[in-house]
């Protein structure tokens, strides 16, 4: 931040994410949501640090071939994945993801996934011990 406030000759203030820290001596799961507790309960039977949680927001819609390359990276990558998909289909409600994902993916990263399309608590999700990676389209908008 320094550097980049040294090369422009402006104040550059970093902001974000609002998110505390977890008192160590706490559960994950104090104050959840009952809509989220299956997945903080998945999430509890993780390793500190082995999950990557990846959402893309629901105002981008990506295409079905960028969905599906998301998910062979994510599949190579081999890690844990807690995958927040929703898309929509034709008629506009929200389709079945395995639908959209790649043939058989789901039955392949059964035993280190979770993949939801519904809301999830973003804050929860991202101070759980268990998640050491964010994927996300950072704000950047996306059309097809």
């Amino acid at each position: 931040m320094q550097y980049l406030s040294s090369i422009t000759n402006k104040k550059i203030l970093g902001v974000g994410p609002l998110i505390g820290q977890i008192d160590q001596n706490t559960s994950s799961g104090d104050n959840i949501s009952p809509d989220d507790l299956d997945i903080i309960q998945w999430l509890d039977k993780k390793d500190r640090f082995s999950t990557v949680y990846v959402v893309f927001g629901s105002e981008n819609i990506w295409l079905k071939e960028n969905i599906q390359q998301i998910a062979r990276g994510i599949e190579l990558s081999n890690v844990n994945f807690l995958w927040v998909l929703r898309y929509p289909g034709r008629d506009g409600r929200m389709c079945d993801v395995e639908e959209v994902l790649p043939e058989g993916f789901v039955k392949r990263v059964k035993d280190r996934r979770i993949v939801v399309s519904k809301w999830v608590s973003y804050a929860q999700i991202m101070r759980h011990p268990s998640i050491g990676g964010f994927l996300s389209h950072c704000g950047w908008e996306f059309y097809n």
